[in-house]
């Protein structure tokens, strides 16, 4: 088992549909695919304590031709998180084709994240017509981090991303792109992001300005 211990995990799974559950109170991740192939995640509702730590609602890892849409995802940790990595150990294929679309996210962390786990590759993105949001009781440390948060610090590469039609109210940072080096690539191989669109980003009440790093 990985550290985390997630609620629900697939591993190798292929043509798996998850629809129309209502999951809460995780103490840890609250679903992770692994290695799966040709998924599909429809009204999925995820409701966990804002205080929860470590308790991402989706963690999407090394799969391929997935499509998340129709979820509410109300959670205290990322709440849906793309990473290319192994915890179980041996290769680490890309995280390829990846569809979200109309969801509705609110969380203490971050909204829809890369990484920040990225050992491989990623490609092929679209997260599209969603929302992003905390109410406007939420005291400033239970509010989201960032909307959108794409993060290649583990020596990972990201390519081909369309983020689109995103509208957020009360993100504490609406847009964070990082490009870091926590661990260095594996080989010869070099660390990069590029293809990356993202428009029609609609924010309010936000507290910083977007941030867009390379180190």
């Amino acid at each position: 088992r990985s550290e985390v211990s997630p609620m629900l995990e697939f591993v190798n799974c292929r043509h798996l549909n998850v629809e129309q559950l209502r999951i809460e109170g995780a103490s840890a991740w609250t679903m992770r695919l692994l290695s799966c192939v040709g998924v599909v995640v429809d009204g999925i509702s995820i409701k966990n304590p804002v205080t929860g730590p470590n308790t991402d609602g989706m963690d999407i890892t090394n799969s391929s031709d997935v499509r998340i849409a129709n979820c509410s995802i109300d959670t205290g940790d990322d709440a849906i998180c793309l990473k290319s990595e192994n915890p179980y150990g041996g290769s680490i294929p890309s995280l390829r084709n990846v569809t979200v679309t109309n969801c509705t996210l609110t969380t203490c962390c971050n909204g829809f994240k890369f990484g920040t786990s990225t050992k491989g590759g990623c490609e092929n993105i679209v997260f599209s017509n969603s929302t992003i949001h905390n109410s406007a009781e939420s005291k400033l440390g239970e509010r989201v981090i960032s909307g959108i948060c794409l993060e290649m610090v583990d020596g990972g590469w990201l390519e081909n991303v369309v983020i689109t039609g995103i509208c957020m109210q009360r993100t504490r940072t609406p847009i964070f792109l990082r490009l870091g080096a926590r661990t260095p690539p594996s080989g010869t191989g070099k660390s990069y992001m590029r293809g990356v669109m993202i428009s029609d980003v609609y924010a309010t009440e936000s507290v910083l300005t977007n941030s867009i790093t390379g180190l």
